[in-house]
């Protein structure tokens, strides 16, 4: 990057961000399609009729054809565009990945386990280990013929055992949108990240390290050998290594990690810990 070079002053503004749509909250809607709709139909029109901009610059007019280029929430709210059934459903999330889940005995949940459990013959879900590399991208050819094969059931048993293969609940709101100007579903989705890595996967290992992690009554947490953070002494150490790591990274990384033993976000887990 050239800092030489002065920094954009349009493209980050907050005046340049429309909002299309508010949705209140703090509960869950029960009829989300009702807020999203308005915003979606205006762009449908637009997309009928063109946009209309004067071009000063060249003293013209011009039709600008407007597409939906990319959809991006977290993982719940992308769920609300795409109608798909979710982050427990066989088939998973919100980008039809082909990666086939499973569950536990008796358990509704179905989780995206890669390695097939030793004694494990659930139906359905006892395919053989999965290399994560052999896993291929879905695409819109996929989603269309999933979804005529599920609006295509003739009664609620046969919907309800199709949108379990499917991984669909209906059709999106998008699919109101001018197919040409549409990247397609699930490409217009973003994958999410943030609470993956961010949120949920630091809690976890947390959890797994302390040997504070919610186990089957026939497992044994005292055989868990990575339990490194049982004792209080290993886990202060390892939280002064971790501040003493900050002289090694470059400045462009921002904040220097902080002690997780000590730390204000985390003390409520220490505490747990340590009681």
């Amino acid at each position: 990057m050239d800092y030489t070079q002065p920094v954009p002053q349009i493209s980050l503004q907050e005046k340049h961000v429309l909002p299309g749509a508010i949705i209140p909250g703090p509960k869950k809607l029960k009829i989300i399609n009702s807020f999203l709709f308005p915003g979606l139909h205006h762009l449908s029109a637009v997309q009928w009729e063109g946009l209309h901009i004067w071009d000063a610059s060249q003293g013209r007019e011009f039709i600008s054809q407007l597409f939906l280029f990319l959809a991006c929430a977290d993982g719940p709210g992308l769920l609300t565009l795409s109608n798909f059934i979710g982050h427990q459903g066989k088939n998973d999330f919100w980008m039809l990945c082909p990666l086939n889940g499973r569950r536990k005995p008796g358990a509704p949940q179905y989780y995206p386990v890669l390695l097939k459990p030793d004694d494990y013959n659930v139906r359905g879900c006892d395919h053989p280990d999965i290399d994560v590399y052999d896993i291929g991208p879905s695409d819109s050819h996929v989603y269309i013929q999933r979804l005529l094969n599920l609006l295509n059931s003739l009664t609620q048993r046969v919907y309800e055992t199709r949108r379990l293969e499917t991984g669909i609940v209906g059709p999106s709101i998008l699919l109101g949108l001018q197919p040409e100007l549409i990247q397609g579903i699930p490409e217009v989705f973003s994958s999410e990240m943030m609470h993956l890595s961010g949120a949920n996967m630091a809690a976890l290992w947390l959890d797994l390290w302390h040997s504070k992690f919610d186990c089957a009554p026939m497992d044994n947490q005292a055989s868990w050998d990575w339990t490194i953070f049982k004792d209080v002494v290993t886990w202060e150490a390892h939280g002064r290594a971790v501040t003493a790591c900050k002289m090694y990274l470059p400045g462009s990384f921002d904040v220097a990690p902080h002690d997780p033993s000590l730390h204000a976000n985390s003390w409520y887990k220490v505490t747990k810990y340590i009681t």
